[in-house]
């Protein structure tokens, strides 16, 4: 008998599911995504999904980052070239800023954070190098968190 996860179950491991519908987020700028607000929060886990055209083909390199409202913003992964990813293709932050964002452009799914990150008030943006999706590629991106301070949450941009 196969295991059937609830939504209660998911809630109880990553926290608090904020999704922000698919959009033309890899532009070759740095696009806040989500709002952290009212105190800190751990990032659970973060997710993107390709939908609607693949993208285009030419580097594109692609990263997560923090930006708070006062100091510095970190990345939360290095870069990894989304080039030409088929619709479906997902990608994921480790958990470690060190690592490159994990999935492959030719789909296949990717790896669950196995460590959860700190993140300030601000905001978590998307950044790619290049002007990439603009022949109709669309990202939709999902986070996992929990509350770290009272009253602590997060909203899409």
């Amino acid at each position: 008998m196969g295991y059937k996860t609830t939504q209660a179950t998911l809630q109880a491991k990553l926290g608090v599911k904020v999704a922000r519908a698919a959009a033309d987020i890899i532009n070759g700028a740095q696009v806040p995504l989500f709002n952290i607000l009212a105190g800190k929060i751990l990032l659970t886990h973060l997710e993107m999904e390709i939908s609607v055209a693949a993208v285009d083909a030419g580097a594109s390199n692609c990263q997560f980052l923090t930006t708070p409202t006062t100091g510095a913003a970190m990345v939360l992964c290095a870069n990894l070239n989304v080039i030409s990813s088929v619709i479906g293709s997902v990608f994921s932050v480790s958990g470690l800023i060190t690592d490159a964002l994990t999935g492959l452009p030719a789909g296949g799914g990717a790896a669950a954070m196995h460590q959860g990150v700190v993140v300030p008030i601000g905001t978590i943006d998307i950044l790619t190098s290049a002007d990439r999706g603009t022949g109709g590629a669309l990202g939709a991106v999902r986070i996992w968190y929990l509350p770290l301070d009272a009253g602590a949450y997060v909203t899409a941009t």
